[in-house]
């Protein structure tokens, strides 16, 4: 016993000696200015705070004033690495614009406490994001303080593209030798670790670029044009590039022929100009890289004499008084206020403005004064603008013998084919106009009115071919034909959309919470729960690598975040739902780039980077972002160098197998660059889809750009009529200028949950729910399930795993079962039967060829039911 309590004696004393250290660690404190100068008056600061995990993000340090647009705090800290925020008005959350670091989910600023200075690399050789186009055989960093002071209590490690490498120094000057690099993208990272506390570390990361094999560039003028007079025309060389990875240094347009017009911006990759006459135009790019090396690539131009119809808008306000200013604002604008001012007509007394609007139905009211927004008092046709008042409609017929579609004439002659378009009405007025893209591979143009004759002995490759009609001065919009020539010849209305698609039924899931395993391979393991389910088409919210849950922060767009797997894993994936008859929608992101990727970082540091020109930058020097996004750094699609890039990333993409995009923020990046996104995917797979997630929806987007757009009318008048804004008819009224308002080969992703949304069962009765979601499944168009809906969740990201509902399984289910077996429900046109707005009654046809499915809607409070039956056929 004596022994057992000297052994514990012992044991205790060593313990002490142990912990005594590491508790004076624990809890000794440095003292932390934080300091946050507002001499640039970004913000009107009424209170301003620091919240960080020394106070686990719980306790807010409100900051004192100590001089104008400048406060301050001292705040005690315990040594170690901190990450904290400022918060502005208890409402803007920012970095510390002072502080470098920053790292983490959401990129706080990060910094290290110490009762020691830490040394600070002041210089590096090469500067991150440099181009290095000599030979070079060492890096070099320089120190705040001599080298050998730091030794004394910083270890350092040096890695070059991840190899350790030996280092020599001199004075605060520290170097390594290397004595052959490969072509292209290199990374060199320094760690500094405090030798008494190794957890205490400082890692700074340079990245160069090698070019000493210069290849020369590739000028890229674009395809075709087709332009009318007087219309503003962009000469695109968006996608011109450098194969070495290099910026281009040069842009130059010049004019080879056609009636002479006066270029602007001809010096940049994007000029313009109006042509004021008709005929054929060529122009020429020209491009260079750094070392002078320059190709050229020229582009053609037909300018038609069209005069497209405008249609006018006039209004007189008899009942105002002192009226200033008129603006129309509607659909077709985005409902702007700024953009179509009215000019006013003192002989009439009216308001005028004309404006080019495409066949539909379009809902618009008029701004007086910039502040009071009416409807048309000389126009009696109106709906609910869900604003307890109405918009006034304009409708603007198509005229049939301008619209159409091409059809293939069977032949004999295995050598040929031959594509025809038919028009929805037949006119022996109307006139055929065709045009041969100056990239075609062959450039020989075989036609015959209506019909276009190609070759199946011309080389392979890609051909362009572009119709324009013409009918009594009236003139159609330009129709786009691509035939894919290759071992097969295939041919598509670049218009078309994936038939598959318009038939399926969505499922998006967020991977990191859907299975136990939290990632790909836990994915994969319920590929049979989905098939049981119904649905056949998985969109899995983000897989790129990145800081963020969520995904949507790419640091990475050619490799699969860490948690989830690797590349080899999201083959697989694909490959086994495809086996089980699945497709594969991956979630791309365009828009932006994480703030810690090296590219951001790099152009952030250094201003003489040519990564710089990806980015926006404000006056202060900080990037451009949207909304409160200050952790996603928008990319500047005025460089043709990340034009390439994102392109490529799409491209890799599409051979992994993917079969469809949903293209995050679409509705930031320009509409000629989702034009080649568009050319350029549907050249490798016509089938692959294309997603938008433009809010609210837009026609324009439609333009050759994309095959599937969020119905933000049908999600927006679901809310409206569930919430009392507007009237049950607001629902089929909206799902009717679906039809007229967009291209008919335009598709819609219909739905009542998403990732940004809040859950439909937070808002609404049980009752409302099931009626609506049975609604959304005897629809035309694409229904989504977001993952958790099924099981009634209530969580915007739940724990799939561990939810349980068979009642609401077995619902979905049915529904999905019985939408698959009904070629009405998936493409039936929809005819009103019945609208009571007062009784909140709903009837409808589902007509599909000579089958018909009647669907009856009650939302009447208490007995919110429908009821679909198939109707007998005579």
């Amino acid at each position: 016993m004596q022994r057992f309590g000297q052994l514990f004696l012992t044991i205790l004393m060593v313990v002490s000696l142990v912990l005594i250290p590491l508790k004076k660690h624990w809890f000794e404190t440095v003292d932390r200015t934080f300091v946050f100068d507002n001499s640039q008056q970004k913000f009107n600061i009424k209170e301003i705070a620091v919240v960080g995990d020394f106070s686990n993000w719980q306790k807010w340090y409100y900051m004192r004033q100590v001089r104008k647009n400048k406060w301050a705090i001292t705040i005690p800290l315990k040594i170690g690495t901190h990450r904290y925020r400022f918060v502005i008005n208890n409402r803007n959350w920012i970095k510390d614009p002072t502080v470098k670091d920053y790292d983490g989910p959401f990129s706080n600023s990060k910094i290290i406490v110490d009762t020691l200075t830490w040394p600070e690399i002041v210089k590096t050789r090469p500067a991150t994001g440099s181009w290095l186009f000599s030979k070079s055989d060492s890096i070099t960093f320089w120190f705040d303080k001599p080298l050998s002071k730091i030794l004394k209590f910083w270890q350092l490690e040096v890695r070059l593209d991840s190899q350790l490498q030996n280092t020599t120094f001199s004075q605060n000057r520290l170097s390594i030798a290397f004595s052959e690099l490969a072509e292209g993208e290199h990374r060199c990272n320094i760690t500094l670790i405090k030798k008494s506390d190794p957890n205490l570390n400082y890692q700074k990361e340079i990245l160069f670029f090698f070019n000493l094999k210069n290849q020369s560039p590739i000028a890229d003028a674009g395809h075709t044009q087709i332009a009318f007079v007087n219309e503003w025309v962009i000469l695109n060389g968006g996608l011109s590039f450098d194969p070495d990875f290099e910026p281009l240094v040069k842009f130059q347009w010049k004019q080879l022929s056609g009636p002479h017009v006066k270029l602007l911006n001809a010096n940049t990759p994007f000029a313009r100009f109006q042509p004021t006459r008709q005929g054929h135009y060529r122009f020429q790019l020209t491009v260079a890289d750094s070392f002078e090396a320059q190709s050229t690539d020229p582009v053609d131009l037909w300018v038609l004499p069209a005069v497209k119809k405008k249609e006018k808008f006039s209004v007189k306000f008899n009942s105002l008084k002192n009226v200033k200013s008129v603006s129309l604002v509607g659909e077709f604008n985005n409902w702007s206020a700024n953009k179509t001012p009215l000019s006013f007509d003192s002989l009439t007394g009216k308001w005028v403005t004309k404006i080019t609007l495409p066949p539909g139905v379009w809902e618009y009211k008029f701004v007086v004064n910039n502040k009071q927004w009416l409807p048309d008092p000389q126009n009696p046709e109106r709906v609910s603008d869900g604003w307890q008042g109405f918009n006034s409609v304009r409708r603007v017929a198509a005229n049939p013998m301008l619209e159409g579609r091409f059809v293939e004439q069977p032949l004999n002659n295995k050598q040929r084919i031959e594509i025809i378009f038919l028009p929805d009405s037949q006119s022996n007025k109307t006139r055929f106009h065709w045009f041969a893209d100056i990239n075609n591979p062959y450039h020989k143009l075989r036609v015959n009115k209506n019909r276009l004759i190609f070759n199946k002995n011309w080389p392979a490759g890609h051909y362009y071919y572009y119709l324009v009609l013409e009918n009594q001065g009236q003139w159609s919009e330009p129709q786009s034909l691509l035939i894919n020539h290759f071992e097969d010849t295939r041919w598509m209305d670049l218009r078309q959309t994936p038939a598959w698609a318009d038939t399926s039924v969505f499922y998006e899931l967020f991977a990191r919470k859907f299975t136990p395993q939290g990632n790909l391979q836990g994915v994969v393991s319920q590929l049979p729960y989905l098939e049981k389910l119904g649905v056949n088409v998985i969109w899995l919210m983000p897989v790129y690598d990145g800081p963020t849950e969520h995904g949507y922060a790419p640091t990475s767009l050619f490799s699969i975040e860490k948690d989830y797997g690797t590349l080899d894993d999201y083959r697989q994936l694909i490959e086994k739902a495809h086996q089980m008859g699945f497709k594969v929608i991956f979630d791309f992101v365009a828009n932006h780039l994480s703030d810690q990727h090296r590219f951001v970082k790099a152009a952030a540091e250094n201003p003489e980077s040519p990564l710089r020109s990806w980015f926006f930058w404000k006056a202060d020097g900080t990037w451009g972002y949207h909304n409160d996004w200050d952790t996603l750094v928008n990319l500047n699609y005025q460089s043709p160098w990340v034009r390439h890039y994102i392109l490529n990333s799409a491209l890799f993409l599409l051979n992994l197998g993917v079969d469809g995009f949903r293209c995050d923020v679409a509705w930031a990046i320009p509409h000629d660059f989702w034009k080649q996104f568009r050319r350029a995917v549907k050249q490798v797979n016509p089938q692959c889809l294309l997603l938008n997630e433009v809010l609210p929806r837009q026609r324009k987007f439609h333009d050759f750009e994309f095959d599937m757009s969020y119905d933000t009318d049908f999600y927006g008048n679901v809310l409206d009529v569930l919430n009392g804004r507007k009237p049950l008819s607001a629902i089929p009224w909206g799902l009717a200028k679906s039809v007229t308002n967009y291209p008919r080969y335009a598709q819609a992703l219909r739905y009542l949950e998403n990732h940004d949304l809040p859950r439909f069962n937070t808002q609404f009765s049980m009752a409302k729910v099931k009626v609506m979601t049975q609604l959304l499944f005897s629809l035309p168009g694409t229904p989504l399930v977001y993952y958790g809906q099924e099981y009634f969740s209530d969580q915007t990201r739940p724990t799939f795993f561990k939810l349980n509902s068979k009642k609401w399984f077995d619902f979905f289910q049915k529904r999905i079962k019985l939408r698959h077996q009904s070629e009405e429900l998936r493409r039936g046109r929809i005819r009103n039967l019945s609208i009571d707005d007062e009784s909140r009654f709903w009837a409808f046809e589902c007509v599909a060829e000579a089958d018909t499915v009647v669907v009856e809607m009650n939302l009447s409070k208490g007995n919110e039911e429908i009821k679909i039956q198939k109707k007998a056929t005579n």
